[in-house]
């Protein structure tokens, strides 16, 4: 059940709805009357206001996934969630994401046959940012037979909160990508999921 799901808003309503019933229920109990009335009355306004904000959420797709909440609540630290190999960039723009492709041909022998995630960084030629990304590589990169084949490449944005996990973790794309390939539904690609914020938990897209 994902925030932005009307299962989740059904939840959110029926639990305000609770929370009005209670409140009404035992106003006139006069133990703790006057902590228990505003413990009652602020639990219930919470809720009515979390039941409106679920939503603007369903119709407006600010927070799609949980993953979303905790990167806006907590930012994303760049940890490598997923035990993916994590590659240092060398100095200067050229050649910087080498070490990334020789991670993933190490990695590709381990599962022959299925594309590699990769966490790595990206230094940014005009901004200067180092920041963290993930790289999918289809297995028709590390076919030999055909070192000179171009390949195409996607690139994904979380958005704002999103992290660069729920790619593979939330989405599964590395899987749904495999599956896409491996039916002939679309060409062998090289997918890259880079973190555009630099400042997070700030939006500063």
């Amino acid at each position: 059940m994902q925030p932005a799901s009307v299962w989740f808003l059904l939840l959110v309503s029926a639990l305000t709805l609770g929370a009005l019933a209670a409140t009404v229920w035992s106003w006139n109990w006069e133990r703790f009357k006057h902590v228990r009335r505003f413990t009652a009355l602020a639990l219930t306004q919470f809720m009515v206001v979390l039941s409106v904000a679920a939503g603007i959420n369903i119709q407006q797709g600010f927070v799609v996934t949980w993953d979303d909440v905790y990167v806006g609540l907590f930012g994303d630290s760049g940890t490598n969630l997923d035990a993916h190999p994590v590659v240092a960039l060398p100095n200067g723009h050229a050649g910087q994401l080498d070490p990334a492709v020789k991670a993933a041909a190490q990695t590709e022998l381990q599962q022959p046959g299925k594309g590699v995630m990769i966490s790595t960084a990206i230094q940014g030629a005009r901004t200067g940012y180092s920041l963290p990304a993930r790289m999918y590589f289809p297995a028709a990169y590390f076919d030999k037979s055909q070192p000179r084949r171009i390949f195409p490449v996607i690139e994904f944005f979380t958005g704002y909160y999103g992290g660069l996990d729920i790619f593979q973790r939330t989405l599964g794309g590395d899987q749904v990508l495999d599956k896409l390939i491996s039916e002939g539904k679309m060409p062998p690609t090289i997918v890259v999921v880079p973190e555009q914020n630099p400042h997070l938990p700030a939006d500063s897209e």
